[in-house]
């Protein structure tokens, strides 16, 4: 039961991590668009792998294709929700872009997470 609890802390703590850095109002000057959708895409694939990582441990009998499923569409939600957040911020926007970026992103995670478990 512990670990399916840090498991879960450890999805929450990364979420206020993306929450903390979407609401500043600038980033650095490196950071162009191309640059920005891969950003989008490796921060989401973290959360994709610790989303599908507490998922796995919280309800080991479903099947892959399940949590590839959920991972995605949590990730989708979240990207979204991120990007109506920034919109309210000064010198921030939404981009659609971002949220296909962070999809993207949690596709990637969950498959990183299969292949580590295939290893095992």
């Amino acid at each position: 039961m512990g670990e399916i609890v840090f498991n879960w802390i450890l999805v929450l703590i990364y979420m206020g991590v993306i929450f903390f850095f979407s609401s500043q109002s600038s980033l650095p000057q490196v950071v162009t668009s191309f640059n920005d959708k891969i950003l989008h895409t490796v921060e989401y694939a973290l959360l994709g792998l610790l989303f599908i990582r507490a998922t796995t441990y919280t309800r080991p009998r479903w099947a892959f294709k399940t949590l590839l499923m959920l991972t995605v569409c949590f990730c989708l939600l979240y990207g979204f929700s991120d990007e109506f957040h920034q919109s309210f911020v000064p010198g921030r926007d939404a981009s659609g872009y971002d949220v296909l970026a962070d999809g993207i992103g949690g596709l990637l995670g969950a498959f990183v997470w299969r292949i580590r478990c295939h290893l095992k």
